[in-house]
């Protein structure tokens, strides 16, 4: 019994590792500002619904669309990624449960 625990506490342990290196493929079908995009998922073997996936860019400090240049920051990003297939990389989720993700 005891080893059970053993190796369930080692494969606990490596839980959010294997999180880290979680990868989905989809298409960009919106941009919400210039550091955040919703991604649609392809069927995969650990996605089973097409469903609409927010994703914040890691390393991207954008400003908000109200701020100055936001508008021009956000269409910048709608030029380089509108309708555009992409591989996620998630690496970390923030404070209010948002994930950020490379691309």
């Amino acid at each position: 019994m005891r080893h059970f625990f053993n190796v369930l506490s080692f494969a606990v342990a490596l839980l959010p590792a294997t999180l880290c290196a979680a990868q989905i493929q989809g298409k960009v079908i919106r941009v919400l500002d210039g550091d955040t995009i919703e991604v649609k998922t392809l069927p995969a073997k650990i996605v089973v619904y097409e469903v609409p996936i927010r994703v914040r860019l890691i390393n991207i400090d954008a400003p908000e669309k109200k701020q100055p240049f936001g508008r021009w920051s956000t269409n910048q990003l709608k030029a380089l990624l509108a309708g555009q297939s992409v591989t996620v990389s998630y690496t970390q989720t923030d404070r209010s449960g948002e994930s950020w993700d490379e691309w």
